[in-house]
């Protein structure tokens, strides 16, 4: 899937805050990939 961006350095870091990581970044084109193969798992504490 490709997605256009406003700011590829700030979509980076949220989707690295996601979980995800990159696989390639061409920064001079505008081009990142992200690794997607496995699911980000998002925990939550238990009380």
């Amino acid at each position: 899937m490709l997605q256009t961006v406003g700011n590829l350095g700030e979509a980076v870091g949220f989707y690295e805050r996601a979980g995800f990581t990159a696989a390639f970044r061409f920064d001079e084109s505008g081009i990142t990939l992200l690794k997607v193969a496995e699911t980000p798992r998002i925990s939550r504490s238990r009380r």
